[in-house]
């Protein structure tokens, strides 16, 4: 009987100082790590830490950018704009002015090559002028038109991620010295026209200086933005068409 309360206590202190030893040993939240680290870490991924760092730095990129384009409350900017079609070896250049209010969503390129085409992004608006015509989209009903205006709202106004959400885009940052660029994909599922996009910010004024859109045909157009005026007053009644 003796022997066995000796062995009692025994288990009971042995149990006792595991508790202590584990409640002394340092403890992590899983809501201090983010969950693609704490999954690496179950599974023992090896560039677990090298894709945490690679989220912190697109997420930090994008945050920096959209911060500093929040001051700019009107950006007017020459433009070219060129298209590369498949089967077809001469690139189309276009050229022109654009115009953008950001506190009304408000957008318009007026073109000087060739002189009188616009694009111009109004309410639920989306009209194109070329040459005798004008067509008249509305963004609400028609889902690629609708796409295109928040596309181009959101990449000019520096909302790299809304304009991922607006048509389920994963983005992808890509490394460069003088811009941030991001990649923007879609796929198969393109809701919006292009398949693809790529756009790119100044790491001097955090501007959108080149936007490549690859459509799901194989076409591509990009938009080339090189001089910028911020928070000038626009020309009165730009938006009136």
């Amino acid at each position: 009987m003796k022997d066995s309360k000796i062995l009692s206590k025994k288990i009971i202190s042995a149990i006792s100082v595991a508790i202590m030893a584990f409640m002394l040993m340092p403890t992590f939240s899983i809501s201090q790590m983010s969950k693609d680290k704490f999954t690496c870490i179950c599974h023992g991924e090896k560039s677990c830490v090298e894709r945490t760092s690679a989220v912190a730095q697109k997420e930090q990129a994008m945050e920096t950018i959209r911060q500093k384009n929040e001051s700019y409350k009107t950006v007017v900017s020459s433009f070219t704009q060129v298209k590369s079609m498949k089967g077809v070896k001469k690139e189309i250049v276009n050229e022109g002015t654009l115009y953008f209010a950001r506190n009304t969503d408000q957008l318009i390129m007026q073109y000087t090559k060739p002189k009188g085409n616009q694009l111009l992004i109004t309410a639920d608006k989306l009209i194109v002028i070329n040459g005798a015509s004008r067509n008249v989209f509305n963004t609400k009903t028609d889902a690629t038109m609708k796409a295109m205006k928040w596309t181009l709202i959101y990449c000019i106004g520096g909302q790299i991620e809304k304009a991922a959400q607006a048509v389920g885009a994963t983005i992808t940052l890509k490394p460069s010295d003088k811009y941030y660029i991001f990649e923007l994909s879609v796929g198969k599922q393109a809701k919006g026209g292009w398949s693809a996009l790529e756009v790119s910010y100044s790491k001097t004024d955090m501007s959108l200086c080149q936007m490549k859109m690859v459509e799901k045909n194989g076409n591509t157009t990009t938009y080339n933005t090189p001089d910028k005026e911020f928070n000038t007053p626009l020309p009165e009644g730009i938006f009136n068409n």
